[in-house]
């Protein structure tokens, strides 16, 4: 797959966009959706015992493992149940993204770089109901609103970095090592020859290096 054929599927592709489509819109949408539902539950938090901190580091590895076999298995691996997430990721934003082209060049293009606002909003309206109504039974109410704020954090932490892996390689942003370390990772991933099989993660390589997914150059 060459440059020329991304080129030419990216003004085939960006024909398609709904022309009341905002991507200003779209990233606000999502970024302050997150912060919000990131910010809130702790504001909840009441009588706070230092022994509850414990679920902080448990959702943020829940999150990256979850990420991980959701991007590895329905995002590219081919099946009937997951046929219209399959085809937006892996026919449409890695070849619109490759490994040669890996920069988005204006704000119509985040219709295909960050999660739909529908995906967003579906996750807070489904995963704050259930550890609200069913956590209780087995946690304590600021266990519950810590693990509501880190799962809205680790969500914000994969768009905020996924953006970053598609920013120029000279963008200041990739100063910060991690940052750039990511930015290598996710490039990497692009690659049409390695993207079914390495580099999978987006924040941190945590799964991608206990599942032997991380890339190793020869």
């Amino acid at each position: 797959m060459g440059i020329d054929h991304t080129l030419k599927f990216r003004e085939q592709f960006r024909q398609k966009i709904p022309k009341l489509y905002s991507g200003v819109f779209h990233l606000l949408f999502n970024f302050s959706l997150l912060l919000l539902t990131f910010i809130f539950p702790l504001t909840q938090i009441k009588n706070f015992k230092p022994i509850e901190l414990w679920v902080i580091p448990v959702v943020l590895i829940l999150g990256n493992a979850v990420v991980f076999f959701i991007h590895k298995y329905p995002l590219h691996r081919q099946s009937k149940l997951f046929k219209f997430a399959y085809t937006i990721h892996s026919k449409y934003h890695h070849v619109f993204f490759t490994d040669k082209v890996l920069v988005f060049e204006t704000t119509k293009d985040f219709y295909i770089l960050f999660f739909p606002t529908w995906v967003v909003l579906g996750f807070v309206l489904t995963y704050f109901p259930l550890l609200y109504f069913g956590g209780p039974y087995l946690f304590s109410l600021n266990i519950i609103y810590l693990a509501m704020s880190m799962g809205s954090l680790y969500f914000l932490l994969y768009e905020i970095l996924h953006f970053c892996s598609h920013l120029p390689e000279s963008h200041p942003i990739l100063r910060v090592p991690g940052v750039r370390y990511m930015w290598n990772h996710h490039k990497t991933h692009h690659d049409p020859k390695l993207m079914g099989s390495y580099n999978f993660n987006i924040v941190y390589p945590l799964m991608d290096i206990l599942m032997g997914t991380k890339y190793k150059k020869d």
